[in-house]
């Protein structure tokens, strides 16, 4: 039972984590990739976008596509719970 009960949470945690993710890549794409460009930064690596609108508009897509799969996966907790 309790093992049930710790993979709900962590099923709740992926949903709720993957739409607040994807809510501010929809939101604030530039600031995404320059966290991105932080991060990689830090393992010594240079990460530019060829080209940058593309790298925008690819980023708010997939964040609004992350969004949609946390809530769609969030309905579904609620169906089976």
């Amino acid at each position: 039972m309790i093992f049930y009960k710790l993979s709900l949470l962590v099923e709740w945690a992926i949903s709720v984590t993957s739409f607040f993710l994807g809510v501010s890549a929809a939101i604030a794409p530039n600031a995404v990739i320059q966290l991105y460009q932080w991060i990689m930064r830090n393992f010594n690596w240079d990460v530019r976008p060829v080209d940058f609108e593309k790298e925008l508009r690819n980023t708010r897509l997939l964040g609004l596509v992350s969004a949609l799969l946390g809530s769609i996966l969030a309905i579904i907790l609620l169906i089976i719970t």
